[in-house]
């Protein structure tokens, strides 16, 4: 089965929801699962010079394990995130209208990397180092605390 990766950012969409699955994690315990809906805008230059969502498309993402949780807390309608990971199509059964009980078929992204982009937010708060003092934390934004690396 060949596997595509891909990378791209769009709007959260309404469907955002942590569960866990059994048996996925280490020594078959339960493993957190995020998913949400995310818009992904294709822009076109139109004649007029302007550029115009033409060609968008949402797609389904699921995110596995501690990131899962931690982004799950983060994650609202509307916010800008990058996304990337591997496609895949995923397969169910329709049970509603002139359509139910065949199959339908989508893509959908399992992300190894969600991230998150400036627009519409306000603040951001970083935890502690562990084994670091909360006094010791650097003061500057630009100016690394000691033993840490200038990057």
């Amino acid at each position: 089965m060949q596997q595509t990766y891909f990378s791209g950012s769009g709007n959260v969409g309404s469907r955002i929801t942590l569960n866990t699955r059994k048996g996925k994690g280490k020594d078959g315990q339960e493993i957190s699962v995020l998913n949400f809906s995310l818009r992904q805008q294709v822009q076109r230059k139109t004649e007029d010079g302007s550029y115009k969502d033409v060609d968008g498309f949402w797609i389904d993402v699921e995110q596995w394990g501690r990131m899962a949780e931690l982004n799950h807390k983060l994650l609202r309608v509307g916010c800008h995130v990058f996304v990337s990971g591997m496609i895949y199509q995923k397969e169910w059964e329709m049970t509603q209208g002139e359509n139910a009980g065949k199959t339908s078929r989508s893509m959908a992204l399992r992300a190894d990397s969600v991230a998150f982009g400036a627009l519409g937010i306000e603040t951001i708060v970083f935890s502690a180092k562990a084994g670091r003092a909360p006094d010791s934390a650097p003061q500057d934004n630009n100016t690394p605390a000691a033993g840490d690396p200038p990057f």
